[in-house]
Order: structure tokens, then sequence, then C-alpha cells
């Protein structure tokens, strides 16, 4: 069985809203988890969300389905914060993302290249606000929204 990475870069696709005491409030949605860890052989989802979220997407999912899923939260980010920089900078997110696909042996590449509108070329260095134009990884699929999570099997295989 050939593996099949998911990579999020927000929770939000895992996040759903529900009435609580006549409030809406957002919470994990198991289902989303679920179908992500019965497409998917790993999970990564790097986010400067807290551990408490993660804590929360881990208690919704069975064991067996926990074992997909690599969870890169807040406490994760902040090891690459410097000091001087005091909030955690675009620098230092790229960093961290760096070295999330090396623990996972994702194929990346530092630079992209972008082809404009009109043709020209230019080259970008590593952002990890744009993971997808770095990543060389046939395996990885990147999931960005609910709809992404939801999306039919044979549109993953497109």
């Amino acid at each position: 069985m050939q593996e099949k990475i998911a990579v999020l870069t927000s929770t939000s696709p895992l996040r759903m809203l529900e009435q609580h005491a006549g409030r809406e409030r957002q919470t994990i949605d198991p289902k989303a988890c679920m179908e992500l860890a019965q497409r998917y052989t790993l999970i990564i989802i790097g986010s400067r969300s807290s551990d408490k979220v993660f804590d929360r997407i881990a208690r919704s999912i069975s064991a067996g389905a926990r074992l997909k899923f690599r969870f890169y939260s807040r406490t994760f980010f902040d090891q690459y914060e410097t000091p001087a920089e005091g909030e955690l900078s675009q620098s230092a997110i790229n960093k961290a993302w760096l070295e999330i696909l090396k623990m996972n042996r994702i194929i990346f590449d530092l630079q992209a290249k972008i082809i404009g509108g009109d043709y020209s070329v230019k080259y970008e260095d590593f952002d990890w606000t744009r993971l997808s134009a770095f990543i060389a990884d046939r395996r990885v699929t990147f999931i960005g929204t609910r709809d992404d999570v939801f999306r039919s099997s044979a549109d993953n295989l497109a």
C-alpha cells in the first residue's frame, strides 16, 4: 500500500460550529478527524493552536486512528522563537515547518519556481504560508478547508 500523507497548516478544517447554551462555538469535529484517518496513512497537523486544542483532537479519535496523527502545536513552534524577536516571526515559523518536513521525510524544495500571469519566471524562498508550492512529494495532499477533508476519494486521486 502506498503511503498517503495529509498536511494541515491549521486546525480549522477539523472544526465545526455547534450550539451550546444558545451560543455558537467552535469545537473539534470527530467525523472530520476520522475521515482523514480512513483516507491517509499519516496526518501531519502543524499549527500555533494551543496544546489543549491538540489534546481535544486526540481525545476525539480512536486509539488506532491516533497513531496516524502527528501533532505540532504552539509548544513546538515556540522552540524556534528567538528572544530578540519576542513574537514568533515568519522566519521562525518557516524553520519549524522545515523541521516538520524533515522529521516526516517529506521531499521539499527550498526555492519554488513561480510562473507569473505574464509567463515571467521568478524564484521564491521557502514560505510556510505557500507550503504546497515547495513540496515535491507526490504522497502529500494539502488539507486547507473542511471541503478538502470530505472530498471524495476519487477527487483525491485526480
